[in-house]
C-alpha cells in the first residue's frame, strides 16, 4: 500500500483531530505540512498490503495468471506481488531476476506462519525513489534510505550510512532488552491492578460490616431512633461509594495504563520476531519514545490504611434531648460559696426549672458575667449537665467584694447579683496539740479527695483523722493490730477515694477504704523509713519516696514493685534522703532532699533529671501550685521555686 494509504489509516484512529496510532497507541501531532509529514511505517504497510491481497482472495472470484493473463492462479510472489498459475511459476524461477523470489501457494496465504513470513519477504522500496529497493540505513536521521537517497538526500558527510542488516541486528539486541522491560512493567500494573480491586472487595466487606452494626443497634432502640438508622446507613453509603468511586478511578487508571504497556509490548515483540530490518529499524524512533514514556508510569499503589467503625457509645448523644422553657422565678444557684478565696477555681452550678418545679433542660440561653472591685467584668461560659443543671467555673483573682449575675432571656434569677468576699492569706487554725477527734500531735502530711474530705497523717497519734470540706472532723483511720505501731507520714489518694498511706513504723504502704477498711499493704521488702507518697495523674502509679534507702519506689496501685528511681550508676537523678513528693499535671516527678544544704529534684518517671533546685537548708513538704510553681517548706521559711524548664 502507497505511504500515502498508510498515513491515511492512521487518522482514521484519530479522535477530536489528535492523532492516534492503531498500532502502539502513541498520539501524534500533526506538523505544518499535514498527515504527508508523517513517517512512512514500512512493516504496517506490508501488513496492509497483505490484508488487501486476502480481501481479494476472500472475494470469491475467479482469478487470473497476471503473465499469460489465461490460466488458473495457484501461486503468488510475494516480493512481485503478483498471482501466477503453475507454468509461470515455473517460468518465474528460471528467469535470473526473479528466480530468488519468494512465491507462496495461494492455499497457504491464509496460514499465520505464511502470513507473517510473507510480510517479512515484502520487498521495500524508498517513497523518495519508488524505483529503488531500501538497503542502507542514515544513522544521522534514523530511517531507512535507498541508494540513490545516499547521494541525494542523505549524503555525506552530513549523513552517515550503513548497510540495513547491520543497522538492524544492533536495534534487534535493543528491542530484547526493551520486550523484557516492558514484560516487567507490564505484570507489576497487573498485580497493583489486582490488588486494588481486592481492596475494592474488601471496602464493600468493610462497610457491610459497619452497615450491620448499624441496623443491629437500630433495631434494639424504639421507633423514633429508626429515622437516625437510616441516616447513618446513609452515611455509610456514602463514605464507601465515596471510597469505591476513588479505587474505581485508580482501577481504570491502571487498566488503561495496562492496555497502553501490553499494546506496546505485544507490538515490540512482533516486530522483534517478524519484522525485517526495514521494518525494524522503521518503527524504532516510536518505540523507544513510546516505551520511555511507559516506563515512566507510576505501578506502586499501597493499600490506605483506610478502615471505618460505627461508635455505640456516641449513638445515645446523637438521639436529641428533650428542652423546655426554664421559669427563671424557679430557678436558683444551688452551692454558692460564701467565700472565695484568691486564685482558686470555684464551680458555680445553677439548677433550672419549669413553671411546676420541675427540673428542666432549658432552651433559653444562660448569661453570666463576674464582676470584680476593680470594674472589670469577666463574662461566664456556662455547661449543660443534661440533668437540669448547668455549671460554670470562675477563679477571683482580686481580693475584696465580687458578685456573680446570672440572667435567662435577659431576667435575673432570684437572688442575682450575689455578691461574695475574695480573701488571701491564712484563713483559720483548725486543731492543736493533743489526741482527742481534731487534735494532732506531729502532723506531717496531708491529702484532699475528690469529695472534698481532707486527710491528715497524724504521725504520733498513730492515724490518719478525716475532716469535711467545712473542716468538721468527720472520721478517724487506724490500725492497731500492725505488728508495730502504724506511722502514718503522708497520704495520697486516688481517683476512686482510694487511701494509700506510708507507715514507717512498719515500712510499708498502706491501702483502705475511706471509712479505714484495710484493703492490702505492700513495700515490706525494699522500703526503708517510708516518707512522702504521691500517685501519678497520667499512670496512676504510686511513688513512695524511700527516706533511708535514698530511693524513691514505683507501684501499681495493686502494690506490684515496677521499679526504682535515685539508684547511681543508672543515670538517674541522684537522691540523699528524700522526704516529700509532688507530681505536676504533665507527670513530672519532684522531690525533696530533706538533708542540710539539700535540694529540690524534678525528674520524669524513669529518673531522668529534668530541674535541680538551688541548695536549701532542711527542704521537707513539696506541693504543686497552680500556676506551675513548686512550694517548698524550707527549714523556717516558706519558698515559692518557679519550674526550671
Amino acid at each position: 500500500m502507497p505511504p500515502h494509504v498508510l498515513r491515511a489509516v492512521f487518522v482514521a484512529g484519530s479522535k477530536n483531530g489528535d492523532l492516534n496510532c492503531p498500532a502502539c497507541k502513541t498520539p501524534c501531532e500533526l506538523q505544518d505540512g499535514g498527515v504527508s509529514e508523517l513517517k512512512d511505517n514500512f512493516y504496517m504497510s506490508s501488513l496492509v498490503d497483505l490484508v488487501v491481497e486476502r480481501r481479494k482472495l476472500a472475494s470469491g472470484q475467479d482469478r487470473v495468471c497476471e503473465l499469460c493473463e489465461d490460466k488458473e492462479v495457484s501461486h503468488f510472489c510475494t516480493e512481485c506481488r503478483q498471482y501466477l498459475c503453475v507454468n509461470c511459476e515455473r517460468t518465474h524461477g528460471k528467469i535470473k531476476a526473479t528466480r530468488s523470489h519468494k512465491v507462496r501457494l495461494i492455499s497457504d496465504l491464509n496460514e499465520p506462519e505464511v502470513e507473517r513470513q510473507s510480510i517479512a519477504e515484502h520487498d521495500v522500496n524508498c517513497p523518495t525513489h519508488p524505483e529503488s529497493k531500501v538497503q542502507f540505513y542514515c544513522d544521522t536521521c534514523q530511517v531507512p534510505v535507498c541508494i540513490a537517497c545516499t547521494v541525494v538526500d542523505h549524503r555525506v558527510p552530513e549523513h552517515a550510512h550503513r548497510y540495513l542488516s547491520v543497522a538492524a541486528d544492533e536495534y534487534a539486541v535493543q528491542l530484547k532488552d526493551t520486550v523484557t522491560k516492558l514484560k516487567l512493567k507490564e505484570d507489576c500494573i497487573d498485580t497493583n491492578m489486582t490488588a486494588v480491586k481486592k481492596w475494592r472487595d474488601k471496602i464493600h466487606s468493610l462497610f457491610d460490616q459497619e452497615k450491620e452494626k448499624v441496623n443491629s443497634k437500630a433495631e434494639e432502640l424504639v421507633q423514633s431512633v429508626r429515622n437516625e438508622q437510616q441516616r447513618l446507613v446513609k452515611e455509610l453509603h456514602n463514605g464507601r461509594d465515596a471510597r469505591i468511586k476513588e479505587t474505581d478511578i485508580l482501577i481504570e487508571e491502571f487498566e488503561f495504563n495496562h492496555t497502553s504497556v501490553n499494546s506496546a509490548r505485544n507490538y515490540a515483540e512482533t516486530l522483534l520476531n517478524h519484522a525485517n530490518p526495514v521494518q525494524l529499524l522503521s518503527t524504532r524512533p516510536e518505540v523507544t519514545r513510546r516505551t520511555d514514556e511507559l516506563l515512566k508510569i507510576i505501578d506502586k499503589w499501597e493499600e490506605p490504611v483506610d478502615g471505618v467503625e460505627f461508635d455505640e457509645a456516641a449513638s445515645d448523644a446523637n438521639l436529641g434531648r428533650i428542652k423546655a422553657d426554664a421559669c427563671v422565678k424557679k430557678c436558683l444557684i444551688e452551692n454558692f460559696p460564701k467565700t472565695v478565696w484568691k486564685g482558686d477555681k470555684t464551680c458555680l452550678i445553677i439548677r433550672t426549672r419549669d413553671a411546676r418545679g420541675n427540673d428542666v433542660i432549658p432552651r433559653q440561653i444562660l448569661n453570666g458575667t463576674l464582676n470584680k472591685p476593680n470594674g472589670e467584668v469577666v463574662h461566664l461560659k456556662f455547661s449543660n449537665n443534661y440533668n437540669g443543671t448547668l455549671s460554670t467555673i470562675f477563679r477571683a483573682d482580686v481580693e475584696g467584694k465580687n458578685s456573680i449575675t446570672v440572667t435567662i432571656d435577659g431576667q435575673a434569677v432570684p437572688g442575682s447579683p450575689f455578691a461574695f468576699p475574695t480573701r488571701t492569706g491564712l484563713v483559720r487554725t483548725i486543731g492543736n496539740r493533743g489526741n482527742g477527734k481534731g487534735e494532732f500531735n506531729r502532723p506531717s502530711g496531708i491529702a484532699r479527695d475528690s469529695r472534698g474530705n481532707i486527710a491528715v497523717a497524724d504521725t504520733d497519734n498513730n492515724r490518719v483523722q478525716i475532716f469535711n470540706e467545712a473542716l468538721v472532723f468527720k472520721d478517724v483511720i487506724t490500725f492497731p493490730n500492725f505488728k508495730n505501731p502504724f506511722k502514718p507520714r503522708d497520704v495520697g489518694i486516688s481517683d476512686d477515694n482510694t487511701y494509700f498511706m506510708t507507715d514507717s513504723g512498719n515500712n510499708q504502704v498502706v491501702v483502705s477504704k475511706e471509712g479505714g477498711q484495710l484493703i492490702r499493704c505492700f513495700g515490706q521488702d525494699e522500703l526503708k523509713d517510708p516518707q512522702g507518697i504521691a500517685i501519678h495523674p497520667v499512670d496512676d502509679n504510686v511513688y513512695v519516696c524511700s527516706y533511708r534507702s535514698n530511693t524513691v519506689e514505683v507501684y501499681t496501685q495493686d502494690g506490684e514493685r515496677l521499679r526504682t528511681l535515685g539508684s547511681p550508676g543508672r543515670g538517674q537523678v541522684v537522691l540523699k534522703s528524700p522526704y516529700s513528693i509532688a507530681i505536676d499535671s504533665q507527670g513530672t516527678l519532684f522531690v525533696s532532699n530533706a538533708l542540710e544544704f539539700g535540694h529540690v529534684y524534678g525528674c520524669d518517671t524513669l529518673g531522668k533529671m529534668a530541674m535541680e533546685s538551688e541548695k536549701l537548708e532542711y527542704p521537707g513538704g513539696i506541693a504543686i501550685h497552680s500556676d506551675g510553681c513548686i512550694l517548698v517548706c524550707n527549714k523556717s521559711s516558706f519558698l515559692f521555686l518557679r519550674r526550671v524548664a
